[in-house]
C-alpha cells in the first residue's frame, strides 16, 4: 500500500513539471519536435495574433504601393503615346497644308486677265485690209470666188455705210451682218478641199475679224 502510494506521487511530480517545460517554451507538435507553434497562454496567443496582423497590414501596404508604381507607370507611358500621336497628327496636317499651299497659283493680276481674255478674240485687221476712212475692204484671194460674191456685197455696204454715215448703223443690220458671215463660213468649210490649208485658214480668220470689227463699232 505504501509503495503504491510512493509510484502514484512520483508520477503526479514529473506530469508537472512537464506542464512547466510547456507552459515556459512552448510545445511543437509532430514528429521529431517540428509543427506548428501554439500559444501557451492567453497572452502569448494575443501576442503571437497582434504580430500577425501587424505582417498582414504591412504586406498589403507593400503590395498596394507596388500596385500604385505601376499604374503611375502605365498612366505616364499612356500620356506619352497619346502627346505623341496628336503632335505626330498636326505635324501631318501641318505639311499637307504647306504641300497644299505650294501649288495653289496667285490669283491673275488686271492685266493678265485682260491678255486672256484677248487671247480667244480675232485678230484685228489692219488698215490696210479695212480703211478706217472709207470702209473700203481689201478681201483674200479665197474670198474673192463668186460663191462669196453676196457676202462681200453685204459686209462692204456695212462697214460703208457704218463710217461715211453712222446713223444708219442699227442692231438690225448688225444681225444681218452675222448672219452673212455665218453662211461664209459655212460655205467655205464646204470647199475646204479646194483650197491649201493656208489660204482657207486665212480666209476663216478674216470673215472672223471683219464680225468681230462689226461689233466693235
Amino acid at each position: 500500500m505504501r509503495l503504491a502510494t510512493l509510484f502514484l506521487l512520483a508520477a503526479m511530480f514529473v506530469g508537472c513539471s512537464c506542464s512547466l517545460a510547456q507552459a515556459q517554451w512552448g510545445w511543437r507538435g509532430g514528429y521529431g519536435g517540428y509543427g506548428m507553434n501554439y500559444a501557451s497562454t492567453a497572452g502569448e496567443g494575443y501576442a503571437i495574433g497582434m504580430a500577425d496582423m501587424v505582417r498582414s497590414a504591412g504586406m498589403a501596404t507593400l503590395m498596394t504601393g507596388v500596385a500604385a508604381d505601376k499604374f503611375e507607370d502605365a498612366r505616364s507611358k499612356y500620356i506619352g503615346n497619346t502627346v505623341q500621336a496628336t503632335q505626330a497628327f498636326i505635324d501631318r496636317n501641318r505639311m499637307l497644308d504647306s504641300y497644299q499651299a505650294s501649288l495653289r497659283r496667285p490669283p491673275p493680276s488686271s492685266e493678265q486677265l485682260y491678255r486672256m481674255a484677248q487671247i480667244g478674240l480675232p485678230q484685228a485687221l489692219s488698215a490696210n485690209q479695212l480703211d478706217p476712212v472709207s470702209g473700203n475692204i481689201v478681201w483674200p484671194v479665197v474670198l474673192r470666188d463668186e460663191p462669196f460674191a453676196s457676202y462681200r456685197e453685204t459686209t462692204q455696204d456695212f462697214f460703208h455705210n457704218a463710217v461715211t454715215n453712222p446713223q444708219s448703223f442699227s442692231y438690225d443690220s448688225y444681225n444681218k451682218l452675222r448672219e452673212a458671215s455665218g453662211d461664209c463660213l459655212a460655205d467655205l468649210k464646204s470647199r475646204i478641199k479646194d483650197y491649201r490649208p493656208n489660204d482657207y485658214i486665212q480666209a476663216k480668220k478674216f470673215v472672223e475679224s471683219l464680225t468681230y470689227a462689226a461689233q466693235q463699232l
